[in-house]
């Protein structure tokens, strides 16, 4: 019988994994699947693959004249386009079929990098949370904001949303930006530690470079919130040593996002960025306030000073919550809305944070419920969004 009995347990070990990583792949699949079936007549996603296919091939200014809506400032933040344009050559030439397959990939490289994340800052102590996890991880990139009288029962329009599907470049930077974010946390860790942290902190500032190559809204809202987390402590260390060591890592990142912006001087929305309270979508006050109530209600249910006080991913989730809602509501660039890409990024992370870390420091039940049920609801809007986008091909709904 004990020979038995050590099988059973091993499968209840190898189950959890192996299931995450079935579903994982399946999620991967289906979103490739969505967007075989959506890039042919997407808006953000076709212009984008045509800049991929005409990159090299054709100048700037000629690409501008054929079609102004050609997205030729991407070629300050040109990783994606690369990869694709790379993929497309493997796949003999087929920049749509490369696309698709792309996006599916990082949307499953997402998911996977997240459960790295949670599965080290929330400590599961049992098989129920770690599948609790899994489906936080899973669900990370379905769940959009809560559909209902306070945004007058819009799914993304006006508001926007954590998982935006038509945005190829946000897409793409996700799992790199997960990626950046752990690199940093274990830098710190090891310094606190005493330890040797040099791989860490290279790994956080190529992690970081390749992320403005891909999208600088990540960084613009994240290092800003790493940067507040480096100075507490310094105060608390009293010393400058942790500053200097964040600084140099992304150092890199800081020059090449000041490039981008001197080197987009295309007279495009892109540069016309104004301080406007409202946003793009010109909120009123009362606006702002419930469409916020509506994006992101689990980091609003979930908030603990005691947890705020202990754990340090916790609080950057937050600080990078707050800088994204201050570039959303308060700066604008036209209708092209892109202070809200780092906005949406942060509504994604602090959702996921705050649950994985309420379960681990055990927040009164009917707070977790509560929340939990809040973000099933926001992944069923999620579902129907995407149903509803591969019907009807429109973004803004």
């Amino acid at each position: 019988m004990k020979p038995e009995n050590d099988r059973k347990k091993t499968w209840n070990r190898n189950a959890e994994p192996v299931c995450f990583i079935a579903l994982t792949a399946l999620i991967g699949i289906a979103y490739a699947l969505f967007y075989r079936h959506y890039v042919p007549f997407s808006w953000d996603c076709g212009y984008h693959t045509l800049f991929a296919e005409k990159l090299f091939h054709q100048s700037l200014e000629s690409m501008a004249a054929e079609d102004p809506n050609i997205p030729i400032h991407a070629v300050t933040y040109p990783l994606y386009h690369l990869s694709l344009k790379l993929l497309a050559f493997l796949m003999g030439n087929r920049y749509y079929a490369a696309s698709y397959c792309l996006l599916g990939a990082s949307i499953a490289a997402a998911v996977a990098l997240l459960r790295v994340f949670l599965l080290r800052v929330a400590s599961p102590a049992n098989e129920k949370e770690k599948i609790f996890l899994d489906l936080i991880s899973l669900c990370s990139v379905v769940f959009v904001t809560a559909r209902g009288p306070l945004t007058e029962w819009r799914y993304y329009a006006r508001q926007c949303a954590a998982n935006p599907v038509h945005n190829p470049t946000i897409i793409f930077v996700r799992p790199i930006g997960i990626l950046t974010i752990l690199a940093f946390l274990l830098f710190l860790e090891r310094f606190e530690k005493k330890e040797s942290y040099w791989r860490e902190l290279v790994l956080f500032g190529v992690a970081s470079f390749l992320s403005v190559l891909a999208k600088p809204s990540f960084a613009l809202v994240f290092l800003l919130a790493m940067a507040v987390i480096v100075l507490e402590q310094m105060i608390r260390s009293r010393s400058l040593k942790i500053g200097f060591a964040a600084l140099a890592a992304a150092l890199p990142s800081a020059a090449l996002m000041l490039w981008q912006i001197v080197v987009v001087k295309d007279e495009t929305a892109a540069m016309e960025v104004v301080v406007r309270f409202g946003s793009f979508a010109e909120f009123t006050p009362l606006e702002v306030l419930c469409v916020s109530l509506a994006t992101f209600p689990v980091p609003l249910l979930l908030f603990s000073p005691k947890i705020f006080g202990k754990e340090r991913t916790y609080r950057l989730a937050y600080y990078a919550l707050a800088i994204g809602w201050l570039q959303m509501f308060f700066l604008s660039n036209g209708s092209s809305g892109d202070f809200s890409w780092g906005y949406d990024l942060a509504v994604q992370f602090s959702t996921v944070i705050a649950l994985a870390l309420s379960q681990k420091h055990r927040l009164p039940l009917w707070r977790r419920t509560l929340a939990l049920a809040v973000f099933i609801y926001q992944v069923a809007c999620g579902v129907a969004y995407l149903v509803l986008v591969g019907q009807s091909f429109e973004i803004m709904i």
